[in-house]
Order: structure tokens, then sequence, then C-alpha cells
């Protein structure tokens, strides 16, 4: 059977330096050409780092640090024509887009898929600047598509809420988490005060990490011997710090920490419990991530969430303090429910692998061709 030679347009890899979304299409990459296949990711002008740091063979294109204000447009333009004329003499079978426009990046009669990721934009317009809002994007990229891949079942399902589009042109591949580091990569934290419990990601409105504060101030118990540690891309502001005082937090009885992978895999492995408010994912990798480093894991039982964790965290209604406090209790009191967590999330954990998602994805663009 031929390798199905498949271009990925530059869109997000223009947008993020580091981020989930360009992520999963480098590792997408990486395990296609594993599997033998054919794939390139068109950079054009580009400013992410994983594009950059990948194997040279799967990508064309310049990193750039920044891109200059009053060169964006020229930028993207150029590289569009350069990516364009690759393809006409390196013609592939497959274009996968990157992210949403109302006109495609890469032209061509070849099969086209899009994927989708999440409906944020959707469901919590409020969070994000109007020129940030992708729905009509979205629509015309769902037009022109013959294939829509979709992170999970939940967001098949908010994408038929929100888009006039055929079901049957949706179809659903999980993603995965990275292997955990080897011990000699990864960045012991300095002795902790207390036994914390992690929490990771952004802190906007739907990532419900203020739910998850006010929930362990409820609890005497937690209060007196747990600390939180909040590894996030932002430092508190001092809103955030007054509120936590008010609800009677110690100082640094919540901390802030950021830094790379090597640095959070010792969180994760220094960590009492993993815990993941989020009133919406589109799917959910950061529980997987913490299964992986024998973290267990306490979530919300949300819209994608049940798919990724399966039976092997405990799980609350993020909407209920009350469900949230009995949860961080219940495992926060007894080093057995731990344990039992620890194996559930190990096992969970093997059932998800980039390799996986990588073999499903090519089963659905060979149905294509």
């Amino acid at each position: 059977m031929n390798p199905v030679r498949i271009h990925f347009d530059n869109q997000t890899f223009r947008l993020q330096r580091y981020g989930g979304i360009s992520k999963y299409f480098v590792r997408l990459a990486k395990e296609l050409k594993g599997l033998g296949q054919n794939p390139k990711i068109l950079g054009g002008f580009y400013i992410n780092n994983y594009l950059r740091d990948i194997d040279p063979s799967l990508r064309t294109g310049t990193h750039m640090v920044s891109f200059p204000k009053r060169s964006i447009r020229v930028l993207r333009d150029l590289g569009n024509v350069i990516n364009s004329g690759y393809q006409l003499v390196n013609p592939p079978n497959i274009i996968h887009e990157t992210y949403f426009s109302d006109k495609p990046f890469l032209k061509g009669n070849q099969a086209r898929v899009v994927t989708e990721y999440d409906a944020l934009h959707e469901l919590f317009p409020e969070l994000f600047p109007s020129s940030y809002l992708k729905t009509k994007e979205k629509q015309a990229a769902f037009d022109r598509s013959d294939l829509v891949i979709s992170i999970s079942h939940h967001t098949k399902s908010d994408m038929l809420n929100f888009f006039n589009i055929d079901e049957k042109k949706i179809k659903v591949t999980h993603l995965a988490a990275d292997e955990p580091l080897p011990d000699s990569l990864i960045i012991t934290p300095p002795m902790q005060r207390r036994p914390f419990f992690l929490y990771v990601g952004i802190r906007l409105k739907h990532k419900n990490f203020e739910g998850f504060v006010k929930a362990f101030s409820q609890s005497e118990k937690l209060m007196k011997n747990f600390d939180i540690v909040a590894f996030c891309p932002q430092g508190f502001s001092r809103k955030e710090l007054d509120s936590f005082q008010a609800l009677g937090f110690e100082k640094d009885q919540i901390r802030w920490e950021a830094g790379d992978d090597n640095k959070l895999a010792g969180f994760y492995k220094a960590a009492y419990a993993f815990v993941y408010p989020s009133l919406y994912e589109g799917f959910g990798i950061p529980p997987l991530e913490a299964m992986g480093y024998n973290c267990p894991v306490v979530c919300s039982n949300t819209s994608s969430l049940p798919e990724v964790v399966g039976e092997s965290a405990l799980t609350f209604n993020p909407n209920n303090l009350e469900e949230i406090q009995t949860q961080l209790e219940k495992i926060g009191e007894s080093e057995s429910v731990r344990e039992e967590y620890i194996l559930k999330g190990n096992e969970r954990f093997q059932q998800f692998s980039w390799e996986r998602t990588s073999i499903e994805t090519l089963q659905l663009y060979r149905q294509l061709l």
C-alpha cells in the first residue's frame, strides 16, 4: 500500500509558540512518519517552537521569534505563496487544516480534513475578544472539508448542536498524553511544607479554579492538612490573593508555579492528588498526564472528561461545591483510596497513545482516497 502524502497548513503554527493544538499536529506528523507515511507541515513563516524543534524532514518554512506587527499579513500571504509552490511540485493526497479560516490556506482539490477541538467560542463567547471568535470560520472550514475529525464524542455532539454539518462527515479520534519523562529529565520541586493538591492550566472562568478553591476552603480538614499548588502561565492577581485571604487561607497556602514540561513532571510526581475542576473541555489531556506520573485524579464529571478518565478518577459536579469538597476529603483522608486511584489511573493511561491516535487518523485518511 502506497504511503499517504499529507500536507498540514501553518495556521496554528502562526498563532502559538506552544499549545495543545500545535502539539497535537506535531505528534501526529511524527507518528505518521513512523507508520511509513509521508506527512509534511508546510510552515511558511511561523513562531511555533514545537515545529521549530521537529525533525526537519517533517516541515518546511522559516521559524521567527515574533512577527513584526506591520508585516504579519505580508508574511502570511508570502508564506501561502511559498507553500502553494511547494504543493505544485509535491502534490499531496490529503490536505489537513490545522485551524479555522474563511478561505483555505492551502488550495487544491485534494481530499480535505479539519479537526474540531471544542465549542468554547460558542459556549463562552464572553471569554474572547470578538476578533478571536471563530464560529463563522469554523462553519466555512466544515463546509469545504470531506472529513471533520472530532477529538471526543462530546465535542461531536456540540458540533451538531452549533453547526450545520452532516453527521456522517464527523469521525471521533481521541487524543493522548505524552509518555512520562525519564527521571533524569524531571526537575524535582523543593520540599513542600505539607502535602498539596495540584492544579494545572489557565484560570479562565470555564476552568473553575475559583470553585475548587472555595470548596477546599469549606473543609476544616483540608485547610489544616493540605496546600494547593497552581501550575499556571500567569501568577495570581491582587484580586485573587485578596480572595484567598478572605476565604481563610494562610499566606502561601496557595502557591503559584510555572515552567516547562520537566518542571511540571516533578510537580505531578510530588502532588498528593491532581484536581481538574473544569466546567467544560473538548478533551482534557492534563488528567491523563497526571495518571501517567502516578498522581491520582479528582476531576469534573462534565463534557468530555468522563470519556477521558472513565472510572479511574474520583469525579464531581463542578457546579456543586459540596461534591467537590466531599471528593477532596475522600482522597485526603485515606491513603488506601489514594493508592486505589493511582493504580486505576495508571491502567487508564495505557489505553491512550499518540500511536493509536495516528493509526485511527490514518485509517480515516485512507477512506477518503
